[in-house]
């Protein structure tokens, strides 16, 4: 039974297409197999990498689909603007954050203060033991 099942499940490509699916739709044949009709995500836009078309790039915060493949230059005829990016206002400025204002050493002990008053101290000897035990040998 478990083989007939897994007889049935559509094969999937390194993308999580379904391998094959573009080949009925537009009668591509060879590599183009494992494409997908509706393209792939392909991240950030690389001028130096291949884009196939349907392929979807992001470039200056806007959301570019290659119309063909080999598009050329982004932007360019051979591109199509799916979805346009806009920076909004800023927004009101946050809290500082905490930073170090002093570092001592007592004896074995690590202490930083920070800006808020706060201390954190950490034992340094256990450290010292070890790299004092490892370079015995």
């Amino acid at each position: 039974m478990s083989a007939l099942i897994r007889a049935i499940e559509p094969s999937l490509d390194d993308y999580g297409n379904v391998a094959g699916a573009a080949s009925h739709q537009h009668g591509k044949t060879g590599s183009d197999l494992s494409r997908s009709s509706l393209g792939r995500a392909r991240g950030l836009h690389d001028p130096t990498a291949t884009y196939h078309a349907m392929d979807v790039v992001a470039h200056n915060g806007s959301e570019w689909r290659a119309i063909k493949d080999n598009p050329g230059p982004l932007p360019g005829p051979g591109w199509m603007l799916g979805a346009k990016g806009a920076r909004g206002k800023p927004g009101e400025r946050g809290e500082p954050g905490l930073h170090v204002k002093a570092l001592d050493v007592t004896g074995y002990t690590l202490v930083l203060t920070l800006s808020n008053g706060s201390k954190l101290r950490a034992n340094l000897l256990p450290a010292f033991e070890r790299f004092k035990k490892e370079t015995e040998t």
